[in-house]
């Protein structure tokens, strides 16, 4: 919260090419999209008429500084695949409107499309950052090296805007190599709602067996904050999981605020809850995984605020 208020202090003087580098930097090592669409946000500030810009920027896009700035921004927005951030990218290169910047919208326009028919995939090492939420991609890579002989499956999507959203993701694989085997397989729900993160699901099964470190059995449910099952063994064996699970009206997270101002206080409150059904089924055998998981997230979001004004009598 403190870097998308210092990024959003930065707009009035997004023109110059020390904040401009500093935003390459950050872009370039964003790990929530919110910190892009903050920067992409505070360089258009300058081409909206205000106090701080009568006239609209001179030759933008011209330096160096900012094309390479372009070009790292719309990488971005191609790795985290987001229609809000795709949707202020275009309006920011539309603004400097130079060739190189309608060059980078048909690129983002291009890649869009290709990522989006990637949320479903069959390669384990795929790279999309909800994937990850399944496993870390180095882990999924060493998965791959070690057992060559493997079918995988991963599946996820975000449903609902930057602000308030779910992260959906499940995956199985299932692989044999020269030093045994692993069935692995995992489902997850994240919410997220005005910079509070909330993990409402989480399932997980392994299987496996190494030669040095032996035979690995691991069962994990947890929902809504309620363990259901947390077991690790050594016994090998087939497993099939199915959990259904209805949530009605959970509360994520109740916040209260209280700011001061100048004639008093600002007391402003903000919560959210879930309503929704969750259905996981995960099926394991000696030779493959899969996973699946349907669900239909809903998140409400509700707020309120309330003023406390200072009086004071002066008698003269």
């Amino acid at each position: 919260e403190l870097q998308l208020t210092a990024i959003d202090a930065l707009r009035t003087v997004s023109r110059d090419e020390n904040v401009q580098e500093t935003f390459t930097f950050l872009v370039k090592h964003a790990l929530f999209e919110d910190q892009v669409i903050q920067v992409v946000q505070s360089l258009l500030f300058p081409f909206k008429q205000s106090v701080y810009f009568v006239d609209l920027p001179v030759n933008p896009g011209a330096s160096e500084t900012e094309q390479t700035l372009m070009k790292v921004i719309v990488k971005s927005a191609i790795r985290f695949q987001s229609m809000e951030l795709n949707k202020v990218t275009k309006s920011y290169l539309k603004r400097i409107g130079t060739e190189l910047a309608f060059k980078l919208i048909e690129e983002l326009q291009n890649n869009s499309t290709t990522q989006s028919k990637r949320a479903t995939t069959t390669n384990w090492n795929s790279y999309y950052y909800l994937y990850d939420l399944v496993a870390s991609r180095a882990s999924r890579s060493a998965d791959e090296r070690n057992y060559p002989y493997h079918k995988a499956y991963l599946w996820a999507t975000r449903v609902g805007p930057s602000k308030i959203h779910a992260k959906i993701a499940a995956g199985g694989f299932g692989g044999v190599g020269l030093s045994g085997y692993k069935l692995f397989a995992k489902g997850v729900i994240d919410l997220y709602a005005y910079g509070r993160t909330y993990r409402a699901v989480e399932i997980e099964y392994q299987n496996s067996r190494n030669l040095i470190v032996g035979s690995f059995v691991k069962k994990y449910a947890r929902i809504c904050g309620t363990t259901q099952i947390n077991e690790q063994s050594g016994t090998n064996i087939p497993y099939t999981y199915s959990k259904t699970k209805n949530f009605y009206s959970l509360r994520l997270f109740h916040a209260q605020y209280s700011i001061y101002i100048v004639v008093g206080t600002l007391d402003f409150y903000i919560g959210a809850t879930l309503t929704a059904d969750a259905t996981f089924n995960l099926n394991l055998a000696h030779t493959s995984a899969t996973a699946n998981v349907d669900v239909g997230p809903a998140i409400t979001v509700t707020g309120g605020a309330s003023v406390t004004v200072l009086v004071s009598k002066f008698h003269i």
